[in-house]
């Protein structure tokens, strides 16, 4: 039985509360419910971002340059109107109505990081575009997503909010939780038995070989289509690590992924 209700979460969203701040359950039900909706599997739990937004939802999506310096990877428009665009040596302006998400392929050259930008993007649609069409001029302008937002803190909670839904539904704990359990039972025999070690009764990655761990990130990025540090904080999230795992190298980080 949920422990919230989904019928609330929705009815929040659409009723457009000006002050929408879910907590960590309501944003994790909701990409949970989005989950099953989408009939993703743990055989092929990858979510397809793009099409399920260009197809499934019907949102336009352009890609476009919007910052000379690639520090905006993307913008949801919340007001009809004219947008800057930059084009090799030209800037100009064009148009684009309320609920258009526009990604910044240069700024987002990594897929890992694309993806993530697309799934920030994506929630902003869900949780910001109904409460600008309720609430009108009562809410800021177009939000445009910078790098330097990708540590935000509860305090910007429209950031927060995005990069947690970005998270949820890229690995839903409805089939990751799952999945790296079954995973790591299967490769590495990490049971409960008096034979093998086990983290508070559960499997855990601490016990794995440095190799055995950058396989595990390895095969988890490409299953869920997501970066080293996406991974290791949802892994650390689930007890699958410590946060000591954090302290990776600054090769293998990449922001906004």
């Amino acid at each position: 039985m949920r422990k919230i209700s989904i019928e609330n979460i929705y009815y929040k969203i659409n009723q457009g509360f000006v002050d929408l701040r879910l907590c960590n359950e309501e944003i994790e039900e909701f990409a949970d419910d989005l989950c099953q909706k989408q009939n993703r599997t743990l055989e092929n739990p990858k979510f397809d971002v793009e099409a399920y937004i260009e197809f499934d939802l019907n949102i336009p999506l352009q890609y476009r340059k919007i910052s000379l310096d690639d520090t905006k990877l993307g913008m949801t428009i919340l007001v009809s109107g004219n947008v800057v665009i930059y084009d090799n040596n030209e800037v100009y302006e064009e148009f684009y109505n309320i609920g258009t998400i526009i990604i910044d392929k240069d700024a987002c050259k990594l897929n890992s990081r694309f993806r993530f930008t697309m799934c920030h993007e994506l929630g902003h649609y869900y949780f910001d575009v109904p409460r600008y069409n309720k609430n009108g001029d009562v809410l800021v302008k177009n939000i445009e997503c910078n790098i330097e937002e990708y540590n935000v803190s509860k305090d910007n909670w429209e950031e927060w909010r995005a990069n947690r839904f970005a998270a949820c539904i890229l690995m839903p704990r409805l089939l990751f939780v799952q999945d790296v359990t079954n995973y790591l039972r299967r490769r590495f025999s990490i049971i409960k038995n008096e034979n093998i070690k086990t983290y508070k009764n559960g499997p855990h990655m601490m016990y794995l070989s440095s190799e055995e761990r950058e396989s595990t990130f390895s095969y988890f990025c490409d299953k869920y289509g997501v970066s080293r540090d996406a991974l290791i904080n949802r892994l650390i999230e689930f007890n699958f690590l410590r946060s000591e795992e954090r302290r990776v190298g600054k090769e293998c980080r990449s922001r906004w992924s």
